[in-house]
């Protein structure tokens, strides 16, 4: 009985980012933490919750990808969908006013973006079509 591997071995660069991470994730929560702290001792406007998502949206989508889903089209839609909600935290966070604009060009350009890759290499990209269907879902928000 012959067994094909169906996920891709891990190399040594994989394993020198796997031990790079937890160092990451140190570095991301003391600055965080800095973060709140130094934001709730100044005072002012509130904008550690954008610091906070554009941490997370580095995590998610630099640091720990997704090891199933990983094609291009699912990376653009997760990508997405953080940049826009980043938008809208700065929205209201910071600058109010220009999210209604912003936002439906931004997801424009991806779903744009997403359906050129999808259909440059259509026979290729059959089985990764839901994350296409959920930008256009998206979009049509």
């Amino acid at each position: 009985m012959k067994i094909d591997m169906v996920y891709p071995r891990v190399d040594r660069k994989r394993r020198a980012f796997f031990r790079i991470r937890p160092v990451c994730a140190y570095a991301f929560t003391f600055i965080a933490a800095a973060c709140v702290i130094v934001n709730l001792a100044v005072g002012g406007a509130v904008w550690f919750p954008v610091a906070l998502w554009g941490l997370w949206t580095l995590w998610r989508c630099v640091l720990s990808p997704d090891l199933v889903e990983r094609n291009l089209c699912g990376q653009i839609v997760k990508a997405l969908w953080y940049v826009c909600v980043l938008l809208a935290l700065i929205d209201v966070c910071l600058a109010p006013g220009w999210a209604q604009f912003v936002i439906p060009i931004v997801g424009a350009a991806a779903l744009i973006a997403a359906a050129l890759f999808f259909f440059i290499d259509a026979d290729g990209q059959r089985q990764n079509v839901m994350p296409l269907v959920w930008l256009v879902l998206f979009s049509l928000l």
